[in-house]
């Protein structure tokens, strides 16, 4: 049975820079329960593909994870900033590359229990090299990859960033591989 919650306080625990963090009080057809959850902006997710099917990727490391991982480009949206916009500066500042052909794919929800974070995902092509400019702190090393074995690598277990598996599974799905 399907059972709507509702927020009867809201308490945030967290101010940060990219997310804020509350501990919520609910209703749950006159059920009490408490809800942590973590507000996000939101973010973007791109499959840089080049006529060959060679895709875009970075390999950096990640905090939250302690180690290096190969994901797509992506990134964090802007207050009120379109999807679309954030994935053409997120792609040319991540990898130098300008795309003038983007496909929206549909957005996805990383982790839903207890983060509001939606990730628009898009498959960009016609690619044409400008100038890498990231931003500030930021580290890492673009590479180029066959789109046939960055799906061996998620199927394997070597590609764990759940957006870049899920967009590199859409993408060989799109393209038929």
């Amino acid at each position: 049975m399907k059972k709507i919650e509702k927020t009867i306080q809201t308490n945030k625990v967290y101010q940060g820079r990219i997310l804020n963090v509350y501990a919520n009080h609910v209703d749950i057809e006159g059920e009490a329960a408490q809800r942590e959850y973590i507000e996000h902006s939101g973010g973007v997710c791109i499959c840089a593909l080049d006529e060959h099917h060679d895709v875009l990727v970075v390999e950096q490391y990640r905090y939250g994870a302690q180690k290096f991982m190969i994901e797509l480009p992506a990134g964090k949206l802007g207050k009120q900033e379109d999807p679309l916009i954030c994935a053409q500066r997120e792609l040319l500042e991540e990898t130098g590359y300008y795309s003038t052909s983007f496909t929206f794919l549909g957005d996805i929800y990383p982790t839903p229990a207890y983060n509001s974070e939606k990730i628009s995902c898009f498959m960009a092509t016609d690619l044409t090299f400008i100038k890498q400019n990231l931003d500030p702190g930021e580290h890492l090393e673009v590479k180029k990859l066959p789109l046939v074995k960055l799906k061996e690598l998620v199927l394997n277990g070597e590609i764990e960033d759940a957006k870049s598996a899920y967009m590199i599974l859409k993408v060989c799905t799109v393209k038929g591989i």
